[in-house]
């Protein structure tokens, strides 16, 4: 992810289109991957993630957090 923004995707579909449940079935793949990796962290959060990124949990140490901020954003 380029951004640190929640991204919001809207899907339009129809029910006769089968491209439409493929993509609908690829969304759904790529949800349960996040909701995995929301479950290997469920007795150490808080966890952040820059970029797709482990960076820290549990605590957050301000500086450090700064200073990746700047380099994540030189490098989008």
């Amino acid at each position: 992810m380029a951004s640190s923004r929640k991204l919001l995707l809207t899907l339009f579909t129809s029910t006769t289109c089968s491209l439409c449940s493929e993509a609908k079935r690829s969304l759904l793949e790529i949800r349960k991957v996040n909701q995995a990796r929301c479950q290997k962290y469920v007795f150490d959060i808080p966890v952040l993630y820059i970029n797709d990124k482990f960076v820290m949990q549990h605590r957050i140490d301000q500086p450090r957090l700064l200073e990746l901020l700047k380099g994540a954003s030189k490098s989008t």
